[in-house]
């Protein structure tokens, strides 16, 4: 990633001064600054690049206070802009802000780290408002085309009726017609919202598990060091070190679990074998009425048992997640059952594969709640309810290469119909592992570790010292490049995901300084990167956090030969 363009907007050549000392002691973000004494200079060199974002005085000598920024808005009003000021005023501060601007910076109140994560969070913030942007405007094209798409329908309708309004009969098939354009445009909407809905909660929860997987590795890592050294627990100072490690990572990861909740992606690396769904659906049938009568206070209700099971093909597929799905699917409707009533379930096979449909004649659900029921955390069943069922039923579905829809009217009961492929060219295949097993190397190694996550450095730092490597650390991918030489190092240890460069270009630009070096990445990602058989150039081999040690030492092993 190269550096950030910075506009600077500043008539104080003092500020001008501090400002490029600044960000010349930012660590984690190198800039590119351009100053403009005025604001006509600033969209001269504007217009002679774009810039990432600009720095703006609120006190110029052409222009004073909010009208300043204005001006800068109207005249620059797709780049992102910072406001630097020598005022602390909150009101000054909140005005800023409903005027356009990303942030607010007093001057002489910060230091070079803080200016540069001011300014990258700025920049994203922007970037994430074109976005939203971008898909209103994208919305409002595809709601303003179909409601054209229905004036032409109306239109067409009336025509029709004029032209054939001699009978009655005639008249009511048209609005018939019509009503059935209506319900086919609501759903089209509803599956376009849901689709984006599901798309965005996806991209939150890799993001999410990777900075749990981040916060479990120190926590198994220090903690397999004093269980294979109890002779640690004797020196003071060094065992409280390791505690106070192991205490802030589970504080990390407790964080991530309230943001979770009970949400969490279904396992999708279990191995496919063939699935016999009439046999797996008739145990679900029998636990789920099992687990009912369980439940304290709670009576079997009087539910009838209808099984039309078909002949149908086995399919390729993880069977305890399948139970999972359908156990989950069977609970949601004993529970809308609670006086009784009629499950049906069915199986068939289809031209996709085999179609399963589970029927209740229960409470159902109303259209509002229908529209939610495949979003994680929603729930109608208060708050003891975690809400992730039919969202995790929608996982393994997926996962599975299948289809899920619900189909429910309130007071009427609830339909589920699953469709899952019985070929296997049809479901995602898993990956083979990325790292060979080997034993561990006998030779003290020269070790360089790159992660921006201090606490894993340290314990891998510890770790391999104590096994006689040397090893050298840095917190970031611009630090690791610079400390690397080529034959100064047996094996290279990266991180993927840093704020400043990637693993990948980490590894890549390492590669070509030494193409003997062993590189090992070591991620959070490494379970979404087998699943999507992902192995970037140069890179010898790919590790998951949090791992235990013993495998880490197989797979350095493995890299180094």
């Amino acid at each position: 990633m190269g550096p950030i363009w910075v506009l600077l907007i500043e008539d104080n050549e003092s500020d001008q001064v501090l400002t490029r000392r600044l960000m010349a002691d930012a660590r984690r973000a190198s800039f590119h600054l351009v100053i403009a004494g005025s604001l006509a200079e600033g969209v001269a060199r504007a217009a002679e690049r774009t810039p990432d974002i600009i720095l703006v005085d609120l006190h110029l000598e052409e222009s004073q206070g909010i009208e300043t920024l204005r001006q800068a808005r109207a005249l620059l009003p797709q780049v992102p802009l910072l406001v630097l000021t020598g005022l602390d005023d909150e009101q000054a501060a909140l005005q800023a802000l409903q005027e356009g601007a990303q942030d607010y910076l007093v001057k002489g109140c910060f230091e070079g780290d803080t200016l540069a994560r001011v300014i990258r969070y700025a920049i994203e913030r922007h970037q994430a408002q074109a976005a939203l942007r971008r898909y209103q405007d994208r919305l409002e094209d595809l709601v303003e085309e179909r409601s054209a798409s229905l004036v032409r329908t109306n239109h067409m309708l009336e025509e029709e009726i004029r032209r054939h309004c001699q009978t009655e009969t005639e008249l009511l098939a048209a609005n018939v017609r019509l009503s059935d354009a209506l319900i086919a445009l609501k759903r089209a909407q509803r599956c376009l919202i849901q689709s984006e809905r599901l798309s965005a909660l996806g991209q939150m929860a890799a993001r999410m598990m990777h900075d749990f997987n981040n916060a479990l590795m120190p926590i198994q890592g220090y903690t397999e060091l004093l269980l294979e050294q109890p002779d640690l627990l004797e020196q003071r100072v060094e065992t409280m070190k390791y505690l106070h490690e192991i205490r802030a990572a589970t504080l990390r990861a407790a964080q991530e679990i309230r943001q979770l909740r009970e949400f969490y992606q279904p396992a999708r690396s279990g191995e496919r074998q063939s699935v016999d769904l009439n046999l797996l659906l008739d145990t679900a049938l029998a636990r789920e009425r099992e687990r009912a009568g369980r439940e304290p206070g709670n009576a079997v209700p009087s539910v009838s048992v209808v099984r039309n099971l078909g002949t149908v093909p086995a399919i390729p597929g993880n069977d305890a997640e399948l139970q999972e799905a359908f156990a989950s699917i069977l609970a949601n409707a004993y529970e809308a059952m609670p006086d009784g009533g009629k499950l049906t379930v069915t199986t068939r096979a289809c031209d996709a594969g085999v179609e399963v449909t589970i029927s209740d004649t229960g409470v159902g659900m109303a259209e509002s709640t229908l529209q939610r029921c495949f979003e994680p955390f929603f729930s109608t069943k208060g708050a003891h309810a975690a809400g992730i069922g039919l969202a995790v039923v929608y996982g393994i579905v997926r996962a599975h290469g299948g289809q899920v829809d619900v189909r429910s009217h309130a007071g009427r009961g609830t339909t589920v119909v699953v469709v899952l492929p019985a070929t296997l060219a049809d479901v995602p295949r898993d990956a083979s592992p990325l790292v060979p097993a080997a034993r561990v190397p006998a030779r003290a190694l020269r070790i360089l570790i790159i992660d921006d996550d201090g606490a894993i450095c340290r314990l891998l730092g510890d770790h391999f010292r104590r096994r006689d490597h040397q090893v050298t650390s840095a917190i970031c991918g611009q630090d690791g490049l610079r400390l690397f030489q080529p034959r100064a190092y047996d094996l290279v240890i990266t991180d993927r995901a840093m704020p400043d460069i990637s693993g990948d270009e980490v590894a890549a630009r390492i590669r070509s300084q030494d193409p003997a070096v062993a590189i090992l990445m070591l991620t959070g990602f490494g379970d979404l990167m087998k699943d999507a058989g992902t192995h970037p150039a140069g890179i010898n081999g790919v590790v998951s956090k949090p791992v235990a040690l013993e495998e880490l030492d197989r797979a350095v092993a493995g890299v180094v030969g």
